[in-house]
């Protein structure tokens, strides 16, 4: 009976032994496919382990066992670029598994290390005017006329913080070189980030450009929307009216505020000074005031509650124009989808779509992927893309950017909603009537556009791309020359701007653009690694001038102790965001402000000396 028994007991943990195997022992089925869409054959598939491992057939198809799950699934082979990714259970319920394998660029991925930095002024900082200079031109212009249109700083009445470094570091200029992912440099200007609107424009140029383009001069309304317990309220919904009619809608971004636009002047011919506006949200309604006259708050009497995920888009040229930089552009933006994943882990928090598109009579119009978790499916959707058509020098911007608020599905409670238009064309003449309606339903829809202008772009096209980020509380990225990539680029028009890497550029503005608190600790700290929420970068910021605040933190008051030398002050968001601007008198030794209707957070206080020097120092908001 006990040998029995004995028996029993290993018969019964052989049987547990295979069960367990049985279970653990996976079928996966899949499809590796080359950039062209058609399948890849004679790839090495195989696990982290090794001991299982199959080559694909000759349509690129490949049935592996898996024994355990998550596990790293490698594939190899002659021609492709190596590729990993990681296997789950939710692989096991694709009927679709794909896997698109990049030909081989034979070139390294670019790090810091493998590039020193070197120390480089870019352009030199200069104070800019109240009122546009009659010539302001980028680098690449006449100097000689835009020298002509600069006096002496000493007759120069400031009128903005400088969001640029005197130093900055520039990339080494690199050779041309096969497509690797870090590699392209671009350079912000974010017109939200200055006093004046479109003061980088002489005054003539803006005129011309505006008429061409049929999108008017506007006038600016900001709104900060702060909940009952001093935290910033995501994704509210705020309106511009006037005598009862809806001019335009936002939705308050990550850090509460919305901005709110109107023509200058109405069908009737009044100008902003001579009509009411107010502004609603919900229940509530106020008289608004216009930006130069400070920020519209409003408070709600609800608390501060969680805030949704975030949705992301990619709308990318690919037409002919876009070969030079299409293949780096297409590892950049993998690049960029990879970090953001690994930094949004929670399932469905973060969903990612895209919209490729080219022209009329093309092979396609637009091709929009839709917005979804799968991180991918939405890279296998921008692997196969490819730069080809076009013709004339317009294309199917307008369609692409209608494709993307419409055929995309946009969450409204998201805490981000990011729109990145990467294009080097304007669109085509006969739809520069739907640009102003289609900026104000992204507004509407809450969709921030951060817009990339690539090589070729032009002063119409960079005014056509700054117009639609400015109006969506985005900004503008233009690429540069500094790494070698593509053709030549027009430098931006403004003042002077910083060069990072554009892959780094983009991930910068996720992580601004979707930073929230977590409605239990008042303020973020920048240095606290161990916080588990997302944290926007802190601003490296000089104090040449020692100004001091005190007290800091503070909970509302604040007084600023400083000389007689001192111009300007303007308080700042973490992002960079000019939210008001104050003027100590002409022989005040402080100036005193109060942030009490601002929600808790991180400032800056950015101030210009009378002799031109630039300067700021960070604050924290705390409400007990």
């Amino acid at each position: 009976m006990q040998a029995q028994s004995i028996n029993m007991r290993i018969l019964l943990l052989f049987s547990l032994w295979v069960a367990t195997n049985t279970l653990q022992a996976q079928v996966i089925s899949g499809t590796t496919l080359s950039e062209s869409g058609l399948g890849a054959s004679a790839v090495t598939v195989f696990f982290s382990n090794r001991d299982n491992k199959v080559e694909t057939s000759p349509e690129g198809r490949f049935v592996i066992t898996a024994t355990k799950l998550p596990d790293t699934l490698f594939f190899e082979g002659p021609g492709i670029m190596p590729y990993h990714v990681i296997i789950t259970e939710k692989t096991l319920k694709d009927p679709n598994f794909e896997i698109v394998l990049l030909n081989d660029r034979n070139a390294k991925i670019v790090r810091d290390s493998d590039y020193p930095m070197d120390k480089t002024t870019l352009t030199r900082e200069t104070p800019i005017r109240n009122a546009p200079p009659k010539s302001v031109k980028s680098k690449s212009a006449d100097k000689k006329m835009a020298a002509e249109a600069m006096p002496e700083p000493a007759s120069y009445s400031t009128s903005e913080p400088s969001t640029i470094d005197r130093s900055i570091a520039l990339p080494g200029k690199r050779p041309r070189q096969q497509a690797a992912a870090r590699t392209m440099t671009a350079g912000e200007v974010n017109d939200l980030h200055k006093w004046l609107l479109w003061e980088d424009y002489s005054a003539s140029e803006f005129e011309r450009i505006s008429q061409i383009t049929q999108l008017p001069p506007l006038h600016r309304f900001s709104v900060q929307v702060t909940t009952a317990d001093g935290f910033p309220a995501v994704a509210k919904k705020v309106s511009l009216i006037e005598n009862g009619v809806e001019l335009w809608h936002a939705v308050t971004d990550n850090t509460g505020k919305a901005e709110l636009w109107v023509r200058d002047v109405s069908a009737s011919g009044k100008t902003i000074e001579r009509r009411p506006f107010d502004i609603q949200l919900d229940d509530i309604k106020m008289r608004a005031k216009p930006f130069e006259k400070g920020m519209n708050h409003i408070k709600l009497k609800q608390n501060c509650q969680p805030a949704g995920g975030v949705d992301i888009a990619f709308v990318v040229d690919a037409t002919g124009s876009m070969g030079d930089e299409i293949e780096f552009l297409k590892l950049e933006i993998e690049y960029i989808i990879r970090e953001a994943f690994s930094q949004f882990d929670t399932d469905g928090f973060l969903r990612v779509g895209s919209v490729f598109y080219r022209d009329k009579d093309d092979q396609y119009e637009t091709k929009p992927f839709e917005l979804n978790d799968d991180l991918l499916k939405v890279l296998n959707f921008i692997k196969l893309q490819s730069a080809t058509g076009g013709g004339d020098r317009p294309e199917a911007l307008a369609e692409a950017f209608q494709s993307a608020l419409d055929s995309l599905t946009w969450r409204p409670e998201s805490r981000a909603r990011l729109l990145f238009l990467i294009a080097d064309a304007p669109p085509q003449p006969n739809t520069y009537g739907q640009l102003y309606k289609l900026y104000q339903q992204a507004a509407a829809k809450g969709i921030r556009v951060v817009t990339v202008g690539c090589s070729g772009t032009d002063r119409l096209t960079e005014y056509i791309m700054r117009y639609m980020s400015n109006t969506t509380n985005g900004t503008y990225l233009a690429v540069t020359d500094h790494s070698g990539v593509g053709a030549k680029h027009d430098e931006p028009l403004t003042d002077s701007y910083r060069v990072e890497l554009l892959a780094d550029a983009i991930g910068r503005l996720i992580v601004q653009y979707s930073y929230v608190s977590d409605c239990q600790q008042q303020t973020f700290n920048p240095t606290d690694t161990t916080q588990t929420v997302i944290q926007p970068p802190v601003q490296d910021i000089a104090n040449p001038a020692k100004l001091v605040a005190q007290p800091n933190p503070t909970n509302g008051p604040l007084r600023l102790v400083h000389t007689d030398q001192f111009a300007t002050f303007w308080l700042c968001d973490f992002n960079g965001k000019v939210l008001e601007r104050f003027e100590p008198g002409p022989r005040a030794k402080h100036t005193d402000i109060n942030l009490v209707q601002y929600p808790a957070g991180v400032y800056v206080i950015r101030y210009t000396l009378k002799d031109g020097t630039i300067g700021g120092i960070q604050v924290v908001l705390q409400h007990s």
